[in-house]
Formats: C-alpha cells, structure tokens, sequence
C-alpha cells in the first residue's frame, strides 16, 4: 500500500509528495513517421509509394500538394492555415464520421500533415525536408483512477477516452478542458500539454466542438450497448460555451505566466475570431495585450519595442475599448518610434475624451503639445497644508475606540476632518476615518453630526461615507434625516454610485432615524410582546429599520429567562446588521455565542460569522480583537461539525481561510484551499487565482498563536474528515457542469 502524508487529504499536493508511488511513464508521439508505418499506399503528392520514404524525402512538390489538401495558397497567413487546418480536422474527424473506419487514419494524416507544414514554414529551406517527428512525454500516477474517482466522473472518463485516442487533438483538448474543470492545473501531464504548439494551433476548436465531443465507443462492451455508452458519455462531457471560454482564458493565463505570451495572445485571438466567445474572453485579450505592451516580458523582462507596443495598443481599441489612456500610450510609442505626428494625433484624441487625462504630462511637453483645458476652480481651503502627511501621525482604530470606550470625544473629533489628511496618508487613514464614524454613532455632541456629515460627503472611500450613514440614523434628528433623503435622492452625488447593497444601507438607516423621528412617543409605551409581534410582522416586510427601533423597546422590557428572549436577541442583531451596523450586532449577540452554539442555529451562526468579518475582518490585526478572532474561527468550525451537505462544509472552510489570510497562517491556508480544489472541482468554493499575496505579515500574541496551533490539528482532524464524508455522500457534485 502507498503511504499517505499524516494530515493531507488524498490527492492533495501535500499527500501525493509524501507517497511512494510508482511513475507510469506515457509516451506518445504524433509523428509522421507513425502515420506513414501504418500507411503505404500513396504517397503525400498522390503518386503511389512507401510513405516512409517519402516522409525521408519530402520534396517541394509535396509541400505545394499539402497546401493543397488545407485548400490554401503557399503564401497564406498561419491564421488562415490555422483555420483551414481547423475544418480538415472536423470534416473528417472519426466523432463525425462514426461509419467511416479510416476515419482515425485520416485524422491522424491531417494531424502530420499540419505539423509538416508548420515546422516547413517555421523554418524555409529550400531543397527536401526530413520527417518531422513530433513527440512528448510526461509522467502521471499509477493510481489515477484511484484519485480521480472520488473526483469528478467526467474527468475520469475523459481520461480514459483520450488514452484510447492519444493522437487525436479534439480528444487532448477535451481531456484539458475535463483537467481545468477538476481543478489538475499543476499536473505535469496537462502542463505538457498545454505548451505544445499543435494544441495550441488547436485550441480555439473547443468553442466549435459542439455536439460531437464524448461520443466514443468504450473499450470493451461487454454486453453495453455502444450507441447507448455514447450518448451516455456525450451527456456527461457536454463542454458548455462559458465553460470552455474560462478553459482558454486559464490556458492563455498559463502561458503567458510560462513565458509563452505569443501563444497566450494566439489562443484568445483565435477563439475571439470565431465570434464564438464569451465577454469573458474578449476582456482577457484585452488584458493580456494591455501586458504585452505596457510590461517587461514576463520571461526575459524585455521592454516592448515601440513598433510591437502600437499594434497591442490598437488592437486593444479594435476589441471595443477605445480608452483615453490608450491613445495617450499610443502617443508615447509613436514618439519613441519617431513619429511625432501621429504622436501628437494620438494626444490630441486622448485629451478630447478627457480634458482631465491624468498623466500626460511628460508626453505633452516632449511634444510641445498644449490642451485647451478650463481652469479649475480650486476652493481656497484646499490651499491649506493638510495637518497629518506621515503615516505614523495617523491614530490607529484601535486607539479610536479606546478614546471612545473612555470617552474623549475631543480627541476623536480632532481627528475626524478628512481633509486634514494628505493623498499619501489616506489609504492608511481609511480604517481610522471609519472606526471614527463608527464611534461617532455613540456621541450627543452636536459637533459630531457635524464631522459625521463631513465624512458622509467624503466620497474617497465608500465604506467611511457608509458608517457615516449608520451613525447620523443613530445620533440625528430632524434636519439629519432630510440631509440623509436629499444624499439618497443625488443623481450626480451623494449614493448614485453607490452599489446595490449600499442603497439598501442607507435605505434602513433612513427608515430607522425616520422612526426614530417620528414614532417614538407614539410606540414606547406599548407592551414589549405587542413590539415584538410587530417587529417580526416588518422584518419579513423588509423594514429592517423600523423593527430595529421596535425592538430596541422590547429589549427595555422582555425579561432575559423568557423563552422569546433569545429569537428577539437574534432579530435585534439582525436587524442591526441590515443597516450596516454590524459592531452593534457583535454587541448584541456577543452574550449569546454559547447559547447560539448550544441551539445548533446554524443560520445565525453563519450570519453572526458574516458580521464579525464586516466588523474586524477588513482592518490590519490587532491583539484587543484576538477574541473577535477565536469566535468567528471557531463559528466556522462549528458549522462543519453540523453541516450535512458539501455546500454546508465548503463555505465555512473557505471563510476559514479568508480568517486565516488576515493572521497570517499561510500554511494552513494552502492545504485547506488545495483540499477544496481537489475534492470540490468545479464549485464556486474554488478560488480562481493564487491568493498568496493576501496572506498578511503579522506579528500574533502569544495566545493567538497557540490558538491557531491547536485549531490547525482540528482542522486537519475534523474537516477533512467531514468534508470526505459529505462529498461521498453527494453524488451530485461529481457531476455538475
């Protein structure tokens, strides 16, 4: 028996460095050579022969007769080659010639004969040309199908077809597309596969492998039906369009991080010129063109010629983004390349779609090139030196919330002023000026409605105007609620940009300072049960607000051993968080984290976990939170050890990691993100990209480090053993997509 690494799940990275397996070694070689062993009839040209001979003695004549077969001239384009190569390969493919039983010999000639002409016109040389041999090999675990099983069916049945079929292109990209989608994008076999040149020719033939792809006959019938196998396995691969777009959009982004940023560009291109494509793809193009030209190369660190920069640059805008900063590029290439007329051509077009173009300096002065700008009206405050510039001058929100817990509003309110911040200090200010609108929301002083409506009109960053928001509907009166209608109601300011979840913030503010407002006398002194009933009847309405201010009144008069005490707890909460104010529902239910845990709620166990991350997940660490931390981390755990099915495993697991990125835990988050992509291929749960770059330097408390220690055993221990139980017990996500 293979050992297995203590603590990994099989097939994980982790697990399979630690096993001592035995290495098949696959070759398989799509040569002419092979092609012509198997075929002596005719030669290349027509004439009759020993194609094995004629692949020693390939004359011009046969080059010129294989243009022929492609039905294209010597002097075509490597796209138009590309293209006629791709309508060979379909007409006489076995998938759709399923009578013919020369179907695979033929696919295999048009295959060798491709190659030929590609290496001929890769490097021209008059006079004959030797057979060219096209071969690679890798090597791939005995026990794949051990590995695969538990997987995704697809995968493995791809596998296995293409195995039957090594030489046939439509089947390799199948088996890549099946690898994408079980998340094998670090196997060695798929990332030989994925730089060789003739799948790379081949590529774009999974948008137009519709309806034919799966339909193989199985190894060994036994009884089965073969028509019925087919249609069985032609069911199970369906390639949807959006799915194969996201195959060659990974494919293109391997490629380039590899160093091969031409092929990158020719997979997308070729896809994007079927009129197949998805925006996806189109949009991908445009970023890997965007790279080519504006970044050193990603294998040599080359700088991009000019000549190479202008034709990147516009073919970005014949894609249908026709920037302004893309012309302003474009003006600097053409006068790198010497062109300074066009150059001037490119600026004046990029001014006249932004008078305001931001970084043309430099380019207009080497040009001599003076824009028609308006004046700008710069308010004499502005002129004023901001009074923070240094990074270290700015109070962390940490401190902000111990002058609140104590008290000292003057010195909140000090630093409460935006504009005393300089541009450069404002990203590390952002956390600040938010713990600054958020405690402001605890203080009568009428100077505070005045430095929150400030930071309401601050429109730097939209989670500091959003906690504004919260604050004013918690301290405002009558003039505060018609400001914060007239900031709902901007069409060219105040919430008009903000996104759909920001408007219905500041929807449930304005309803709970309405209430606030208006019906206060008229409900306080109703009975608390009476509240309650009509709390519950505007949540399900959607009136969070409202039945916030309501439940605030119950929670006056509701005694703490009623058995209502705790759904009217959790509503509270619930409500709070509606409005964005999620520190106050971490107060609320903060007493209640045993008896949540105690119920088994798991919806408001989750929905307390989403609260946490809104309250402390988005600032830098700091030890006061470390139980905020523990919490959520353990919420997390809970959750798993009572979910029954895959999705109830995998979005805690994932929240964990999110958790463990902002402490640090870099380790821990790499086995838990490769156990999701192998045992979950497929899902939403799988994280697109390399998220290392989130994993943050921190310095832990002691206790917090021997927390995490503890916790990565439970981890290791109870998740992946739940997540390996639910997912055999779910069939269904071995096949979806």
């Amino acid at each position: 028996m293979p050992t297995m690494a203590p603590g990994h799940p099989p097939g994980s990275a982790q697990a399979m460095s630690g096993r001592m397996v035995s290495s098949l070694e696959v070759r398989v070689s799509w040569s002419l050579q092979a092609c012509w062993k198997r075929r002596s009839a005719t030669n290349l040209d027509g004439t009759g022969g020993d194609l094995e001979d004629a692949g020693r003695k390939t004359s011009m004549a046969s080059i010129d007769f294989l243009y022929k077969r492609f039905d294209v001239q010597p002097t075509c384009s490597d796209d138009e080659l590309r293209r006629a190569y791709h309508t060979r390969l379909f007409a006489v493919h076995p998938d759709r010639n399923q009578q013919d039983s020369d179907a695979t010999l033929k696919t295999q000639d048009i295959v060798d004969a491709f190659t030929q002409l590609k290496n001929y016109r890769s490097q021209p040389a008059p006079g004959a040309r030797g057979p060219i041999k096209f071969e690679f090999s890798f090597s791939f675990f005995s026990d794949i199908r051990d590995v695969v099983t538990s997987r995704k069916t697809r995968f493995k049945e791809v596998w296995e077809d293409w195995q039957a079929h090594p030489t046939d292109p439509l089947r390799a990209l199948r088996f890549i597309h099946a690898a994408f989608e079980a998340e094998r994008g670090s196997s060695d076999i798929l990332k030989t596969l994925l730089v060789d040149p003739i799948l790379i020719d081949s590529a774009s033939m999974l948008l137009s492998d519709a309806g034919t792809q799966g339909q193989a006959t199985p190894h060994a019938t036994d009884g089965v039906d073969v028509g019925d196998y087919a249609d069985d396995l032609a069911r199970r691969i369906t390639i949807t369009s959006e799915a194969r777009c996201v195959t060659l959009t990974r494919w293109a982004e391997f490629l380039w991080n590899a160093g091969h940023d031409q092929d990158a560009i020719q997979i997308l291109e070729d896809a994007s010129s079927l009129g197949l494509a998805a925006p996806s793809v189109t949009e991908a193009l445009r970023s890997l063109h965007y790279r080519a030209a504006q970044y050193p190369h990603p294998a040599t660190g080359a700088k991009c010629k000019p000549e190479a920069r202008i034709a990147h640059l516009r073919r970005i805008i014949a894609l249908g983004y026709n920037l302004d900063y893309i012309h302003k590029f474009l003006a600097e290439a053409y006068h790198e390349l010497g062109d300074d007329e066009q150059a001037r051509a490119s600026l004046r077009q990029a001014y006249e779609m932004n008078p305001d173009l931001s970084g043309a300096v430099r380019i207009s002065h080497a040009l001599g090139f003076s824009p028609n700008r308006k004046a700008a009206q710069v308010p004499a405050a502005s002129a004023i030196r901001p009074k923070w510039t240094k990074p270290a001058q700015v109070p962390t929100p940490t401190q902000i919330r111990a002058w609140a817990d104590d008290r000292q509003w003057a010195s909140i309110l000090g630093v409460a002023d935006p504009a005393d911040y300089s541009r450069a200090v404002l990203p590390k200010a952002r956390d600040t000026l938010r713990a600054i609108a958020v405690a402001l929301g605890s203080c009568n002083e009428a100077e505070a409605i005045r430095s929150l409506i400030g930071l309401l009109h601050f429109d730097y960053y939209w989670d500091v105007a959003q906690a504004a928001v919260v604050a004013l509907a918690k301290i405002g009166h009558a003039n505060t609620l018609a400001t914060l209608k007239a900031f709902s109601g901007g069409r060219n300011n105040g919430a008009a940009n903000w996104n759909q979840t920001g408007k219905e913030y500041l929807r449930q503010c304005i309803s709970y300072l309405q209430a606030r407002v208006d019906q206060y006398s008229s409900l306080v002194n109703h009975d608390a049960f009476r509240l309650l009933a009509r709390a519950e009847l505007e949540s399900e309405r959607g009136n969070h607000g409202l039945a916030r201010f309501l439940l605030e009144n119950v929670a006056k008069g509701i005694p703490r051993d009623h058995p209502d005490f705790a759904d009217a707890m959790v509503l509270w909460a619930r409500s709070c968080a509606k409005m964005n104010d999620h520190d106050r529902a971490i107060e609320i239910i903060r007493p209640m984290f045993q008896t949540l845990r105690e119920r088994g709620d798991k919806i408001t166990i989750s929905d307390v976990g989403n609260w946490l991350w809104n309250y402390v997940g988005m600032e830098d660490y700091s030890d006061e939170l470390d139980d905020l931390y523990r919490w959520a981390l353990d919420f997390d755990l809970h959750l798993i050890a009572l979910a029954t099915t895959p999705e109830d495993v995998l979005r805690p697991l994932r929240g964990i990691t999110r958790w463990l990125e902002r402490l640090g835990v870099g380790d821990t988050v790499i086995m838990i993100r490769e156990l999701i992509r192998m045992e979950a291929p497929g899902t939403g749960f799988v994280d697109s990209h390399d998220r290392r770059s989130y994993v943050r330097h921190v310095t832990l408390s002691e206790d917090m480090r021997g927390f995490l220690e503890a916790f990565d055993v439970r981890i290791k221990t109870g998740a992946v053993a739940k997540l390996k139980d639910v997912m055999g017990s779910e069939p269904w996500l071995s096949d979806e997509r």
